[in-house]
């Protein structure tokens, strides 16, 4: 997106091509770029524009109406906060500008100055790539943090000089071309019951997935035998269209997949085989498509290529995924905090439940009511831990979240730039939410909905696009609306999603417990995935920006850690390695660019 100033023009030339460019009424340029058939819809009444670009199931005619009552960019919050699908949405009124992405994190934007005006994109190493600029080692520190880097470490761009708006912000850019970042959205106050709540999800997650039937003949949808992936399933069958559904081969034949198979007849089945599961690793030596941050879970990266192009060969281009299920149905224990000020009694009850199930020691649930910090003080004080060795056992998480720490293998210059970049936000940062437990599932949402972000950038090379219909806005919405120790629980799993699926969803299903999806026996290879990965431990270039010892992180690699955190961690760094060596490769800003951490604050 381009202001409309003569200024824009000239950076338009560095966007990329070839791309369909859509003009001011000026003539000078203000969308450039490309979008598949059927996901860009425009309107305009008088000289306010407003364009959708996405999955929104929205004729013409009713946008023209929504853009007639526009007098102003803030008007345009009604229409966000209205429209279903997941989309950006681009405004253009009286001079001034608009854009925004998903309040869910899955569409996104970026911004920086181009020759001294505002220009927005939706991906970040689009924006780098026009401006130049380099990797901001400080940020790609912080995404070797494990379990995962804290709000709002992972929220921004990895380069200098770009930033990135949050999911509950737009951007505002006025016709001189100076940029603004606007809060708009606010979490919905949780007052809504287990059965009123259930209701609007219902609603809010049928609306999502017919909604991307509204323009698509074929959708695909993952199918493990649990309710996430039975809710997609049949939702989808329901909206005539046809349907294939993906099975993983530690899921198939399972007794839950064929009970919930029997219940879709008209369903092309497609079952992922044994023989074409890769091992952990497969690819990580293969330079892969660029995107503008790590792909989580790089591991599996030949899988879910594999998996792609399984779909895309059955004729499937749209694929259903219940990624996000977790996040907006079940929640973290973040909300056992808020519960007691208002039911201490409830929430001692919920605080034993979950500690039964967690194994939780009295001691660390305790600390769950004595931690009274704010989030930036939270925020630095788990910063001063990062190499601390994690405490033992499983203790609840006191405070705003799980505690987070580096791996051994990252270096005293790493930790001193992640809390270096910790000591600049705490000072100012305000937390998603105005309680604990929706701060703490918002950001799970965003979180999830970056993962599948990458994913999604991922598979299109393969010509298949990811939908989340649980991370559509309303159906966020909607689950976070409920009060957080309706949706969760800890003596009935995904409960709001059982009440809104009775009548949709078999009832057998609908019963059964929800299990941890089933593991395909893991193909023997490791003497070839210690093999790769200790080559992309040669002439490293996390090692050459100081982040990782290379000594730690190839005796790491030699014995193929088993444990979760040290499992994890591994991923997260070399999702991180890969990222930089295929920047590298696109030209795009190279390691030996990215040894000064960014200036300016977001």
């Amino acid at each position: 997106m381009l202001p409309d100033t003569e200024r824009a023009t000239v950076a338009a030339a560095a966007a990329p091509t070839p791309a369909t460019r859509i003009d001011h009424v000026s003539g000078r340029p203000w969308l450039v770029g490309r979008w598949p058939a059927g996901e860009f819809q425009f309107a305009e009444v008088g000289t306010t524009r407003l364009a959708v670009v996405g999955h929104c199931p929205v004729g013409g005619a009713e946008l023209s109406q929504w853009v007639s009552r526009i007098r102003d960019v803030a008007d345009v919050d009604a229409v966000a906060a209205s429209l279903p699908g997941s989309f950006h949405l681009i405004a253009s009124v009286r001079g001034r500008l608009r854009f925004q992405g998903s309040v869910s994190g899955l569409r996104r934007v970026f911004h920086a100055l181009v020759d001294g005006v505002t220009v927005a994109t939706d991906r970040g190493d689009v924006m780098a790539r026009m401006t130049g600029a380099a990797v901001d080692r400080r940020r790609l520190a912080a995404r070797l943090l494990v379990p995962n880097a804290p709000y709002p470490l992972a929220d921004g761009a990895l380069w200098q000089g770009v930033f990135a708006v949050p999911g509950d912000s737009y951007l505002c850019v006025s016709d001189t071309g100076a940029g603004e970042v606007v809060r708009w959205w606010e979490p919905p106050e949780p007052n809504l019951g287990l059965q009123s709540g259930a209701s609007a999800v219902r609603v809010a997650l049928e609306t999502a997935v017919w909604g991307r039937a509204y323009t698509k003949p074929t959708l695909s949808c993952d199918l493990t035998g649990g309710i996430d992936s039975a809710a997609i399933c049949y939702l989808a069958a329901g909206s005539g269209r046809q349907l294939a559904v993906l099975i993983a081969t530690g899921d198939n034949g399972s007794p839950a997949v064929e009970r919930a198979v029997r219940g879709l007849p008209h369903a092309r089945r497609l079952a992922v085989s044994p023989g074409e599961v890769r091992p952990p690793y497969a690819d990580v030596a293969v330079p892969g498509p660029t995107w503008d941050e790590p792909l989580t879970g790089i591991e599996n990266r030949a899988n879910m290529l594999a998996a792609a192009r399984k779909l895309a060969a059955a004729g499937c281009q749209t694929h259903l995924t219940d990624s996000g299920a977790s996040e907006v149905l079940q929640g973290g224990s973040a909300y056992l905090y808020d519960l007691a000020l208002t039911r201490p009694l409830l929430a001692l009850s919920h605080a034993r439940g979950h500690r039964q199930a967690q194994r939780w020691s009295r001691r660390s649930v305790a600390r769950i009511w004595t931690d009274r910090r704010d989030y930036g003080g939270w925020l630095v004080d788990t910063g001063r831990a990062l190499t601390a060795c994690p405490p033992e056992g499983d203790p609840a998480p006191a405070g705003w979240g799980s505690p987070f720490r580096l791996p051994t293998w990252a270096t005293a210059d790493a930790a001193d730039a992640v809390r270096e970049l910790i000591g600049e936000v705490a000072a100012d940062v305000r937390p998603l939410a105005r309680t604990r437990g929706q701060h703490d599932a918002l950001w799970a949402v965003r979180q999830v909905a970056y993962r599948v972000r990458g994913l999604a950038g991922l598979v299109a090379s393969a010509d298949v696009a990811i939908a989340a219909p649980f991370l559509d806005d309303r159906v966020v919405e909607a689950c976070l609306a409920v009060r957080p120790h309706e949706r969760t629980s800890p003596g009935r799993d995904r409960a709001l999603l059982v009440e809104a699926m009775r009548g949709v969803v078999p009832d057998a299903i609908v019963r059964r417990p929800v299990e941890p999806p089933a593991s395909a026996p893991e193909p023997a290879a490791p003497d070839q995935r210690r093999s790769d990965l200790l080559a992309l431990c040669e002439d490293s270039a996390l090692a050459r920006l100081g982040l990782v010892d290379t000594d730690q992180l190839r005796s790491a690699c030699a014995r193929l850690p088993e444990s979760d955190p040290e499992r994890v961690a591994l991923s997260r760094t070399f999702g991180c390695e890969r990222w930089l060596r295929d920047l590298a490769k696109a030209d795009l800003g190279s390691a030996a660019d990215a040894v000064e951490p960014s200036e300016a604050k977001e």
